[in-house]
């Protein structure tokens, strides 16, 4: 049985949590409006590998073996995964995954800051982008505390 303080206060409640509601995008079809340096997000090559430039689908495992232990801590049932990957010019990426998870690079074995880290854009199904600076040459990529077996990533110069 609702009281009657409980109907008295559900109409404030309903117009507290109106402009909440109505900022919420209206998605059509998701990935419908990617953003160009994203362009083939929905379909991501099959690769054990990263390659620069395109989306890829990578598989991840419970059990990874890091280089260097991620600087957060995965919680238990997650899963991760080692991804090298190559960069040709110096300048500033953008990390695109479709889950949830915690990215470290690795560059001549040492930790790359990240520079800063976003929501993928609305009606997407980019969870996060988190931007670097990298140097050219070889990086390790290490996937971390991922709630899903596999993510779509993308590696992208910010132009």
């Amino acid at each position: 049985m609702i009281s009657a303080r409980a109907l008295a206060l559900l109409p404030l409640s309903l117009l507290l949590a109106a402009p909440a509601l109505s900022q919420a995008p209206a998605c059509g079809a998701m990935d419908a409006d990617l953003p160009a340096a994203f362009a083939g997000w929905g379909t991501p090559g099959d690769v054990k590998g990263v390659d620069g430039g395109r989306p890829v689908r990578v598989a991840l495992a419970g059990d990874t073996a890091f280089a260097v232990a991620p600087e957060r801590v995965a919680k238990p049932g997650s899963f991760g995964a080692v991804a090298p990957f190559a960069i040709a010019k110096a300048g500033t990426y953008e990390i695109a995954l479709s889950a949830g998870a915690w990215i470290d690079l690795l560059a001549d074995g040492k930790t790359v800051r990240s520079r800063a880290h976003r929501h993928g854009p609305p009606c997407t199904t980019i969870r996060k982008i988190v931007t670097f600076h990298l140097p050219p040459g070889a990086h390790v990529m290490q996937i971390s505390g991922s709630p899903a077996d596999a993510v779509t990533l993308a590696i992208v110069p910010v132009r």
